[in-house]
């Protein structure tokens, strides 16, 4: 969801992927700014999986922890996530071990592993339990080995290899290893692993115990990995201590206060697995804890990413918006700095912290943090905050009328960080995500239509605060100036040869007469009039756009189409969701209804029930069935209809192609 030119600063923006191993499950854990993610025996080996590792801060304290039993790596039995996303539990058992001449001296399945892992506090908690189901005692062997490459989360999606070698240190004692680096920001970190169970031999590397474990019996090893910095201290507590404070915050403040509950067991299911998820995401600003948009190469601050999440989640989890407010609030530029996009009034884009300056070049978060704004006040009537809102919600208001606007046209338009970058800051930031129809790649400043939509509800929504604070002529002032800019969105932006509003307006006020999901976001708002509303959500429930697992972000139909792009035809779950609830508000239950069973299935087709930031356009095997079915019979009664009107000398308005020849009718 979040931008991916906003981590980069780079239009052309690429992650290097060829040497994932897809067939690898990956698990992840979270808290605060501390992430892991491990493969599927939860192990971490960065030179197999470009993204796995241990990060705090952005920063990889953890590039390397395997575990072999007897120097062989162990065998997965079933790994999951606990319900409430706290703890990891990873079982697993012995491969076949042999010894001299070959001969099997531990046969595969004698060992039964369990690797429970949980993250607290800057410090990730590991608790190894082996029991031994032989009928005879045996001895084992388990090494620990452990590297820190103190790499920054964006040279790793780079892969940009840092050497830092001169900066390095290591500190081996009786029962734990230090390894540090100091770095280009002057900051001294470390990765300190704490043996709670003191292993039989150390080195700065490795741990290795011995175990001597009786039929039946059962040995247990703990250890601590703690990530800090002068920035970051970490106190490293006991397993026992650690877990019990993570699950009393997973059950105070990890889940929503109200609970939706169905039927359907499976649905159910999803909607808990998506309350966890965004509470596991949830990380502690100086202003209440806000979702990061996403792990691993996302786990920071976006405002856009946050302020959606917080919309979407209003209706049972108000408090998220009331802490994302607050943050956005207080880190709201008052100056301008043309190198991070900062201009007076803007909304934050990015902040990750460390060495790396925040940036404000989205086109879209200011509107938007008005929009959560009015939101938040119309669900909660929250009036005293609101009203401790309102310099900040001014300040984005008249950058919206200033800065946004610059050409006086109306609309607010996207800009080019600096010459010979693409203005693509709303959220397909992809370098060809804004095109004509003739495939050609458009040229900005791009007014986007679902900025214009986000700023007509922004300024409706500041009018009913405005009203409620008492200043009735800004109240008045702010409604005009929205109806104003709709009255003009919907003679700008309308396309009639293809009935849906054009997905921008390029730097020649030229319309991009494509069909995107774009105009879905402008229905969310209300922008779009009613009889547009309608014809909009008739092309978003087209077989062109939707694929059966929901509507693709360009119709099949367009020139740039391609179902595994970024932005050009793949299916994005929040862009479907803000789409089902703009159809909701033009009275059309069934869309949405449409579009909540597509995500559903699609949900279903991934581990944990677990949505993708988005997937692949193709249309679904059912879907795919039904539209060739119903295309072959919809057409062929067209086409004898057709006939009938030629014989008869009336005319049909609705042209169509017939899938059995070359022949237009109409």
């Amino acid at each position: 969801m979040a931008s991916e030119q906003a981590i980069t600063h780079n239009p052309a923006h690429q992650v290097v992927t060829a040497d994932v191993q897809s067939s690898d499950k990956q698990l992840s854990l979270k808290h605060d700014d501390c992430c892991g993610l491990f493969n599927e025996i939860g192990d971490i080996d960065a030179e197999a999986r470009t993204e796995a590792g241990l990060y705090r801060a952005g920063v990889r304290h953890l590039s390397r922890l395997t575990l072999t039993v007897n120097s062989f790596r162990p065998l997965l039995l079933a790994a999951s996530p606990r319900e409430d996303n706290v703890l990891l539990a990873v079982n697993l058992t012995n491969p076949d071990v042999r010894g001299e001449g070959g001969r099997v001296v531990l046969p595969r399945g004698t060992l039964h592993i369990t690797r429970t892992r949980f993250i607290w506090n800057g410090v990730c908690h590991e608790m190894i339990k082996v029991r031994n189901f032989a009928l005879t005692s045996i001895n084992v062997e388990l090494a620990i080995r452990f590297a820190a490459d103190f790499e920054n989360i964006i040279d790793v999606r780079a892969q940009r290899r840092v050497d830092a070698g001169r900066a390095r240190f290591e500190r081996v004692e009786r029962d734990s290893v230090t390894q540090g680096y100091l770095g280009a920001d002057e900051v001294v970190r470390e990765t300190v692993v704490d043996c709670h169970t003191p292993p039989d031999s150390i080195s700065s590397d490795a741990l290795r115990y011995r175990l001597q474990i009786g039929s039946r019996g059962e040995k247990t090893i703990a250890l601590a990995i703690g990530c800090r910095s002068a920035n970051n201290p970490v106190q490293i507590a006991s397993y026992a201590r650690s877990l019990a404070a993570a699950e009393e915050l997973a059950r105070t403040e990890g889940r929503p206060p109200t609970q939706v509950d169905s039927t359907d067991a499976q649905f159910n299911q999803w909607l808990q697995r998506s309350a966890a998820d965004i509470g596991m995401m949830l990380t502690t600003t100086p202003h209440g804890r806000i979702p990061a948009a996403g792990l691993p190469w996302l786990d920071a601050a976006f405002g856009r990413d946050a302020i959606l999440t917080a919309l979407q989640a209003l209706w049972v989890w108000p408090q998220i918006a009331r802490n994302v407010l607050r943050y956005l609030a207080a880190t709201q530029s008052a100056d301008s700095f043309p190198a991070n996009g900062a201009e007076p009034g803007k909304i934050l884009n990015e902040a990750r912290g460390g060495d790396l300056a925040p940036n404000y070049f989205g086109v879209d978060t200011t509107p938007l943090f008005v929009l959560l704004a009015s939101a938040y006040y119309a669900r909660t009537a929250d009036l005293d905050f609101v009203a401790e809102l309102w310099p900040a919600i001014s300040s984005a208001l008249s950058w919206i009328d200033v800065y946004g606007d610059i050409d006086g046209d109306g609309f607010v338009e996207s800009r080019a960080a600096r010459v010979g970058h693409l203005p693509q800051h709303g959220w397909k930031t992809s370098p060809d995500a804004v095109f004509h129809a003739d495939g050609s790649v458009a040229t900005g400043p791009f007014a986007l239509c679902e900025v214009q939509g986000y700023v007509y509800g922004a300024k409706l929504g500041a009018a009913r605060i405005a009203r409620s604070l008492g200043e009735m002529p800004r109240a008045i002032a702010l409604v005009e100036a929205a109806q104003e800019l709709q009255a003009k969105f919907n003679a700008a932006f309308w396309c009639a040869d293809i009935e849906t509003f054009a997905p921008a307006l390029d730097g020649a006020k030229l319309r991009c007469c494509v069909r995107t999901s774009n105009p879905g976001h402008c229905l969310f708002t209300g922008i779009a009039h009613a009889e547009r509303g309608r014809q909009v959500i008739a092309g978003l429930g087209d077989e062109q756009m939707f694929s059966g697992w929901g509507v693709r972000t360009v119709s099949e139909s367009e020139l740039r189409f391609n179902p595994m792009s970024y932005h050009n035809g793949s299916v994005w779950p929040h862009d479907n969701a803000l789409l089902a609830a703009g159809a909701a508000r033009y009275d059309d239950k069934t869309f949405a209804l449409r579009v909540l069973n597509a995500q559903f299935d699609a949900a279903r087709q991934f581990d944990l029930l677990r949505l993708p930031e988005l997937m692949c356009g193709f249309r679904s095997p059912v879907h795919r069935n039904r539209a060739r079915r119903r295309r072959h019979s919809c057409c062929c009664r067209v086409y004898w209809a057709y006939r009938s009107m030629h014989w008869t000398g009336r005319s049909c308005s609705r042209i169509r192609w017939c899938p059995r020849g070359s022949r237009k009718f109409g």
